[in-house]
């Protein structure tokens, strides 16, 4: 069965999750339906070690912009997988946090923290890696981008 409401979308600001600032969150309004989890989602999902307790359904897929939480009748989800319909909408699964609002933010913002981290080191490692390659060639990072420029016809 399914029901009509309104659900709030919740985004963390990822700028806002440095160390020692306060994430700060974004939430938007949206006019939703909701649909039951199927038994056999439901078993798929727990195996998995995720707990599937409703699916909130918007009408167009654009009014989903990749948040990660959401509020809907007094409680605060977190969105577990998105499906595409096959008229231009997307469900939304959704799992419940438990505790309060206000953790299930922070733990967001610790989540985007370290996804950051992670991105930060990839990002220097291959920097290192083709200042190595440049080394090898015998030039300095400069020096390759004035060379790069003078090939493509942009430089001296």
């Amino acid at each position: 069965m399914m029901r009509a409401g309104i659900a709030k979308l919740i985004t963390v600001s990822p700028e806002a999750c440095g160390v020692g600032i306060d994430p700060e969150e974004t939430m938007r309004t949206v006019h939703c339906t909701t649909k039951s989890i199927g038994m056999q989602e439901a078993y798929q999902a727990m195996a998995t070690g995720l707990n599937p307790e409703i699916k909130i359904c918007l009408a167009h897929d654009f009014e989903y912009q990749d948040e990660t939480l959401l509020e809907y009748d007094g409680k605060i989800y977190k969105i577990i997988r998105t499906y595409i319909t096959e008229a231009d909408g997307i469900e939304l699964t959704c799992q419940r946090v438990t505790g309060n609002a206000r953790s299930a933010i922070d733990a967001e913002a610790v989540a985007i923290q370290e996804r950051l981290k992670a991105e930060k080191k990839a990002r220097q490692a291959e920097l290192e890696e083709i200042d190595e390659l440049i080394a090898d060639i015998g030039m300095s990072r400069a020096q390759l981008i004035e060379e790069l420029k003078r090939l493509n016809g942009g430089g001296s």
